[in-house]
């Protein structure tokens, strides 16, 4: 894939992990009426994911390699995280397609690494 395609791609799924982290927020307000550990681990998983979102932009827009370091560690620990979740949330189709985003985040994130390497050694 052309260096292009994949920025603008990786660039993409970091905006959509963006409005998946603002969407899960505000479904706190839906979701609860009062504020409870769960509403709050709730918020707090959203807020994770909009950060985990901008780190991953920032790591595509600027090419610095530690940013692109630290976004991979991340999308690591956030794919292990969600792929955890699914053992409790199995029948909710929303952690499935958020399974699959953190996955391919995770592997565009990789080539977009790698590609950016190559470019700074060529």
């Amino acid at each position: 894939m052309k260096t292009i395609v994949v920025n603008r791609f990786y660039a993409a799924l970091a905006y959509i992990l963006m409005m998946m982290g603002i969407i899960h927020g505000l479904m706190v307000l839906v979701s609860y009426d009062e504020i409870s550990v769960t509403a709050i681990f709730s918020l707090g998983t959203g807020l994770a994911v909009i950060f985990l979102g901008m780190l991953n932009l920032a790591a595509v827009k600027t090419h610095a390699p530690l940013l692109f370091a630290l976004a991979v560690i991340a999308n690591v620990f956030q794919s292990v995280y969600s792929g955890l979740s699914l053992m409790v949330l199995k029948n909710d189709p929303q952690a499935h397609i958020g399974f699959g985003i953190f996955l391919i985040l995770l592997l565009i994130s990789l080539i977009a690494k790698k590609k950016a390497g190559q470019i700074e050694n060529a």
